[in-house]
């Protein structure tokens, strides 16, 4: 099995590619520790769930905080996700990783887009290094993935067999603080929706990323959120995301021509 690295914004993400990672036990990466708004982790529960399949949780695993993601966007930090990316590319530099599967980009939470969005960088600064391919997938997460263009290549599908859907189901199940979720989503989409998993290849790095939709649907919670007293201030697209995705490839080495053959 290829040598794989899943990326993931939240914990709790990992169960969508359940029967992926007990296949192919990748190491994980969880960005943040899971506690939202209110600052109630759930990393632990992530972390047992990732040891049960044979999975490996690397260095910066929930490591950081929503609220963190959330101020350093606001903010304009740059500093925080440039120390993010390059903990991403250092990590796929030293290791022999041949796939990495990430959060897509969907503009439903600016976490999982700024997942995407340093996964991207981190692969592209490699490339433009010169590094061995390394093969670059979404998967779905919070709606079903678009449809891909003539051409592309193939999705990776996995479909789950009885036996294994209900050891997903159950895992999830399992998962405390995410059980409320999965039984609606079973109420809501049937069984049948957890039985396939789909990985669709990215292809070339994709740097100039925007939502499916402006605004994003995390703009228009956010609006709801601070009319109701919960938010003082909404995180936007154009406001907050493109400057620290036009940072982040400022800070990329200069594409070298291809040398020529002698």
């Amino acid at each position: 099995m290829p040598r794989s690295l899943l990326i993931v914004a939240h914990p709790g993400h990992e169960l969508r590619l359940y029967g992926w990672m007990t296949q192919n036990r990748p190491d994980v990466i969880v960005l943040t520790d899971g506690g939202g708004s209110v600052g109630q982790p759930r990393v632990a529960s992530s972390r047992q769930l990732i040891d049960a399949v044979g999975a490996t949780a690397c260095s910066l695993f929930g490591a950081n905080s929503d609220q963190q993601f959330y101020a350093a966007l606001l903010n304009a930090d740059y500093g925080f996700f440039s120390s993010l990316e390059t903990a991403i590319a250092d990590t796929l530099r030293g290791e022999t990783y041949e796939v990495v599967v990430a959060d897509p980009f969907e503009g439903y939470n600016p976490t999982h887009d700024l997942c995407r969005l340093l996964v991207n960088v981190a692969l592209e600064r490699l490339r433009r290094e010169r590094r061995t391919h390394i093969a670059n997938y979404e998967y779905a997460l919070t709606a079903p993935l678009p449809t891909s263009p003539v051409g592309a290549p193939p999705d990776v599908v996995l479909k789950l067999d009885g036996s294994a859907l209900a050891t997903k189901i159950a895992a999830a199940r399992g998962y405390p603080e995410l059980q409320w979720e999965v039984d609606r989503a079973v109420e809501r989409e049937g069984m049948g929706a957890f039985a396939h998993e789909v990985l669709r290849p990215l292809g070339a790095t994709q740097l100039q990323l925007s939502p499916p939709t402006l605004p994003p649907h995390y703009e228009i919670y956010g609006e709801k959120k601070r009319a109701d007293g919960v938010y003082a201030e909404v995180i936007r697209y154009e406001q907050h995301f493109v400057p620290v995705a036009r940072h982040l490839v400022t800070t990329l080495p200069p594409i070298e021509p291809e040398p020529r053959p002698s």
